[in-house]
């Protein structure tokens, strides 16, 4: 099931913890990457800790929990997630990557384009909105609202 609309548009409004199902802390919320076309959550980026790049973790597995971001993957399986060039989007080849990873299947669909919704800074836990520009991945609106 996917993330709902109202958890997707509180977690773009924090850097809430996620954390693994058995519990264990995988890192914070950085950005939720949205399809262009539904305006979805299905995508988020994590900072992890003593790690330098972010990384992708599909949203297909998560759910809220309080205020936590909980997906369906352990931890180890997120430490040696396949890496994205770019921090704003997904290819489809870096998606179909993603996707064999977590699931152990490509999962071909044809993929839509994402933009990303960032959290506002300063913000670390609770709800928020999120800038709600709908401008394309990398417009800065979020980062800076």
């Amino acid at each position: 099931m996917p993330l709902s609309s109202a958890d997707a548009e509180r977690l773009a409004g924090t850097r809430g913890v996620v954390r693994d199902a058995a519990g264990q802390v995988v890192g914070l919320v950085v950005s939720l990457l949205l399809d262009a076309e539904t305006r979805q959550a299905t995508w988020v980026t994590i900072e992890r800790p003593h790690t330098p790049d972010n990384v992708f973790l599909p949203l297909d597995r998560a759910w809220v929990e309080g205020s936590d971001l909980v997906v369906g993957f352990p931890s180890d399986a997120v430490d040696v997630a396949p890496p994205v060039t770019d921090p704003h989007q997904i290819s489809p080849a870096e998606e179909r990557a993603l996707r064999a990873h977590y699931f152990g299947s490509p999962d071909t669909a044809a993929a839509s384009p994402l933009t990303v919704r960032r959290p506002r800074p300063g913000r670390r836990s609770g709800s928020g909105s999120g800038c709600g520009s709908g401008r394309a991945s990398g417009c800065g609106s979020c980062a800076t609202s």
